[in-house]
């Protein structure tokens, strides 16, 4: 058993975990996999398929990029509209940084591509756009999201 700790806490708190690595194949979707040989059932209505695409696309560049012991993974960072473009959220990636900063960190985030500008204004550099589309799996348009870092 190899103990690890999630970067996924819920009001500041970090549950530790126990999970038997031996048995996932290594790939991105192994844990996924392994929910599904559990007799985990797929909502109804859901593309299976478009999830796992959207899932290891996200979980390939974590696994590229970031070290859970080292650096950040900035989530759910957002500005309510009317208090946007007042440099709030300036502020809040400046905090941020500030952190990594003293740690010696980089911080990776995923973005909507409508945010990517305000992003790399910042310094945030794309390392890749995660785009899959949707007519592929019965819907239009695509899907998109960016994976980002800044080192400080």
């Amino acid at each position: 058993m190899t103990a690890f700790k999630p970067d996924n806490g819920v009001d500041g708190k970090i549950e530790e975990k126990s999970v038997d690595i031996e048995k996932f194949d290594g790939s991105a979707t192994a844990p996924i996999k392994q929910k599904m040989y559990d007799g985990w059932e797929t909502p109804a209505g859901m593309s299976f398929d478009l999830f796992m695409r959207k899932v290891k696309g996200s979980i390939e560049c974590k696994q590229r990029d970031y070290d859970a012991e080292r650096d950040i993974m900035l989530d759910l960072c957002f500005v309510d509209p009317e208090y946007q473009k007042l440099g709030i959220g300036k502020m809040l990636l400046q905090w941020g940084i500030d952190i990594a900063d003293k740690q010696s960190s980089k911080i990776c985030l995923v973005s909507m591509p409508q945010a990517r500008k305000f992003y790399e204004t910042g310094g945030w550099v794309l390392r890749e756009n995660l785009d899959i589309d949707l007519g592929a799996h019965g819907g239009s348009g695509k899907y998109g999201r960016c994976w980002m870092i800044i080192e400080v």
